[in-house]
This record gives structure tokens, sequence and C-alpha cells, in this order.
């Protein structure tokens, strides 16, 4: 651990961390601040001015001036900065009820104005819809609605029936400025019984990387079925109830775009285990025990931060903001149990994270390494390691490739890690494989074909995905692999929906030897 600690402290020197926080380029003084928010379509293009886009526009409801200009960091007075201007936008373009932001010092009146346009996307989405993953449909019946009168507060109501497993609804709230100022709120419900929760999140985040302090209150009430899986089938079940109530706090100091950062989050846990029921003769399982604790967790790290814009990349014509921070954290927590006030346990975790774009490339590294540990013993120890490539080098084909390691060992042997359609190989069950340690790599061919309908665009792509898992003393092999390959349509309606991209695959599951097809939201990966 003192290495640890000796290798962050002369990161810190190395990086040459000023603990100052930058005032900015000297220039220009703000006379004042013009805001144009724009409908979703501009009429007057002879592209979009026919009649869907004018009844699009129509029913819509504007943002309102006071939710864009809540976003900007500079106000009349100030002194004009570029890169504060830069991040106003990008901040802008991070709402999802934003298509587009621009943030420009205007002084060709002889004032200095600083003129924020904005054009808005449609974001009321109501009705049946349908999604399918691991051959399995759902069927969704709700509305959803990301800018509530225009004043930027989402609201989403949905009920699910599925195909073979229970039905559930689901309710999310989100504001987040309340009543303009600089606090947050989320509460959320989701019956699924597989998830099972219930939250409600009461929080000052940090809404710009000259913000110091952020800290959150968080409730939930948890009712779920664990289920445990072996060779890809469940074998043991148990319900788990309980009550979590969490407070964290975050402090960062530094220059604009490096940090050193420290938190601390405090979190009274009360679980109740019941029904616990297993397949005997198939694989040893460990089930949870009632427990009433409190966590306490110290986490310290640097990292530096910049920011590139892209297109065609995971969005089509929508300019996409990618942030690129590369630093080292680690973090330290100890449970107590509550009633006794004995340890129960200890934690101790490390991490780190790179993301570098040069010419055309853009890669994301990443990695972890986690023990949990009591009476000087390991309980338990876990590996991530992960690694994503973007290469755009031509206007009509973005390639992605995903390389990714996971390890969970525990005292007793457990098969905790899971994969399958829903997160990383296509076509096949949901949890198929199963193990303590898994590889995973994906590949994606992104063709940007030009063709439009309606303002969508259309796009396909070209994949292959492969995994495998083992457990104990196995060992990975070639024979080993679980394997799909296939293709698929990528639709953009980046404007007139709520959905950045529709995603519909065509799988080849090589172990399985059948096609399966999956319909959703957002990039696989």
């Amino acid at each position: 651990m003192r290495a640890a600690l000796l290798v962050v402290i002369n990161l810190i020197i190395l990086l040459g961390i000023n603990f100052q926080v930058s005032a900015g380029p000297m220039g220009q003084v703000i006379d004042s601040v013009v805001i144009d928010n724009r409908e979703i379509f501009d009429l007057d293009s002879v592209r979009s001015n026919v009649w869907l886009y004018r009844l699009a526009n129509k029913l819509h409801l504007k943002t309102h001036k006071s939710v864009i200009g809540r976003e900007l960091l500079m106000r009349p007075g100030d002194t004009f900065s570029s890169v504060l201007a830069e991040e106003s936008a990008r901040n802008l373009r991070n709402l999802p009820f934003i298509y587009h932001a621009r943030v420009d010092l205007d002084s060709s009146s002889g004032s200095n104005i600083l003129r924020v346009t904005t054009s808005d996307r449609w974001t009321l989405v109501a009705g049946p819809s349908l999604t399918r993953s691991s051959g399995q449909t759902t069927y969704r019946l709700g509305i959803e609605e990301l800018n509530l009168l225009g004043y930027g507060q989402q609201v989403r109501f949905d009920y699910f029936i599925r195909e073979f497993d229970q039905d559930f609804g689901e309710v999310t709230y989100y504001d987040r400025r309340i009543m303009g100022w600089p606090y947050s709120l989320n509460i959320y419900h989701n019956g699924n019984p597989e998830i099972g929760w219930t939250s409600a999140t009461f929080s000052q985040p940090f809404y710009s990387l000259s913000d110091r302090f952020g800290y959150s209150v968080t409730f939930i009430n948890i009712n779920r079925e664990d289920r445990y899986f072996h060779n890809g089938s469940a074998f043991a079940w148990n319900d788990y109830k309980g009550r979590t109530g969490a407070i964290s706090g975050s402090f960062r100091i530094g220059d604009y775009y490096s940090k050193v950062f420290v938190s601390l989050t405090w979190q009274y846990t009360d679980i109740d285990i019941s029904r616990r029921r297993y397949i005997p003769d198939i694989a040893y399982v460990v089930f949870p025990a009632d427990s009433i604790y409190h966590t306490l967790v110290g986490s310290f790290g640097i990292h530096q931060t910049r920011f590139v814009k892209l297109n065609r990349i995971n969005n089509f014509r929508k300019v996409e903001d990618f942030e690129l921070t590369s630093g080292l954290s680690l973090s330290l927590g100890h449970n107590i149990n509550a009633v006794k006030a004995t340890s129960l346990y200890r934690t101790f975790s490390f991490s780190g994270i790179l993301a570098e774009y040069f010419h055309t490339h853009l890669l994301y590294a990443s990695f972890s390494r986690s023990y949990w540990y009591a009476n000087g013993h390991d309980i338990r120890t876990t590996f991530q390691a992960a690694c994503k490539y973007y290469y755009h080098g031509w206007d009509f084909l973005t390639i992605v490739v995903l390389g990714a390691y996971s390890e969970d060992k525990r005292r007793l042997p457990q098969e905790a890690l899971l994969i399958g359609e829903e997160n990383g190989l296509r076509g096949y069950p949901r949890y198929y494989l199963s193990g303590e340690r898994l590889i995973r790599l994906n590949w994606e061919n992104r063709v940007f074909t030009g063709i439009e309908v309606l303002s969508a665009e259309i796009g396909v792509v070209q994949f292959v995905d492969a995994a495998q898992a083992v457990t104990g003393a196995e060992t990975f092999a070639d024979y080993k692999w679980a394997w799909s390959l296939g293709a698929g349509l990528r639709i953009a309606p980046e404007k007139i929906s709520n959905a950045d991209i529709i995603r519909l695959d065509l799988a080849w599951a090589e172990k399985l030897g059948r096609w399966q097809i999956s319909l959703g939201i957002g990039q696989y990966f």
C-alpha cells in the first residue's frame, strides 16, 4: 500500500499539477448575452421546409432560454474565454434535448456580445414499441418526455410485457437543476424482479471543470431475486430485500485540465435474504447472509482531462464530444457490523484509465484491481482490464474493436461472471457463459451510407463477437471460444427521436448453429 501511495505522489509531481484554478486567457469583456434557441428543423432550408417538419416544430415546445442560460459559464462583465465558451457549448450538447449548440463572441457591432445558438430535438415518445434480445421479445407501453414543458425535466412511465419472463413497470423522474438551482433530483423505480429497486438521489454534482465540491444523498429500497448460473442455466435462487442509505462528498483541486480529487462515502445497509433454493449436484453456491452494516470508503486520485469533437463514431451527423481522461485512483473501505460494532471486512482497490486521440485514432484503456479481506485473508479479488479502439480514417467507415478481460475469485468458488446476448455475445442466450475468468472480444465495421429518409440516416454494420469463460484451474483454450458473426442496420433519427441510434442485428451463433435477431436502442458497444 505504501508503494502505491508513493507511485501516486510521484505521478502528481511528474504531471506538474498547479494547485490554482486557471482564470483563462485574458480577452474582451462581455457586454451582453444573446440566446437564439431554435426549433428542431430550420424551415428556411428548402430541404427541411416540408409539412412533417413544420408540424413537428408546431407541436414542439422549445427549450426555454433560462434553461439554456443556466449552463453558460460566463456572464456579462466577465472576460471572454474560448475555453469556457467551448465547455458551455459542450454542456449544452450533452443535454438530451439539445441537438446542436454554439457559443461565440460577436464584436461586429462594436459591443462584445456572447451569442448562444442552439437547436432542439424531438423529445416525446409515447405508445407501444418492442425490443428483441436473447430470443425474447419485450413489448413496451409507455410515455417518455426528456424536456417537460421546455424546462429540462425528464419524466418516463413504462410497462414492459415480456414473452417469457415476468412483466414489470418502470418510472423515472430527473431534474438536472431543481428550480434553476445547482442541485439535481433523481427518482427511479424498476419493478423488474431481477433488478427490483426504488431509489431517490439528491445531489450537487460537478457542473463544470472549475467546480471543486460535489455531494449526494441517496436512499435505495431493494426487492429482487438473485439467480446463480452454471453453463448458462440457473440452478439456485434467493430473494434479496433491503434498504440502503448513503452520503458521499467529493473535493477536487488543481488547474483547469489537471485535478487531484478526494472523496468520502458513508453507507448504511440492511439486507434480508429469504427463500433460498437450489438444484442439488449441479454446482456449489454460497448464498448471502442477512446483514446490517456500515460502509466507509475513502478515495484519492489524479486525472487529466481533454475533449475532442468528432462525427460518425457512435452517432452519425450529430457532434460527439469525447472526454479524454487519463489518471490513477485508489480507495480504501471498511465494513462494520452495525449491531455488534465489529469489523466485517476491509476493501482496497486501485485503478487507472488512459484515453488518447491522435489523427484518426481514438483509444480508451482501463484497469482496476479490488480486494476484500478480513483477518489477513482474502475473501474476494477482482480484476478488470479493457481496451476500446476506434479508427475513422474514412468518412464512410468507422472500425471499432473492444477487448476485455475480467476475473472474480472468491474464497468459496462461484461463477459470478456472466456473458450473453445482452452484454457482449450476440445471438446467444442472456447468460450463456459463466465463470470466474472471462475474455470478451468484439469487432464492428460501421458503414455510413449517406442514405437519409425523413431526416433519419441509415447505416449498416458487420460484426464479430467472441468470448470464453473458465472456472478454477481451467485454462483458456481455442476450442472454448463461443463466437458469432453477422450484420445489422443502424438508424439515426437524431432530430426526430430521443434515441440516438436504433439497432437491428442478425447474428449467427456458431455454438448453437442458429440465427438470432436482436432489436434495441444505442450502439451494441
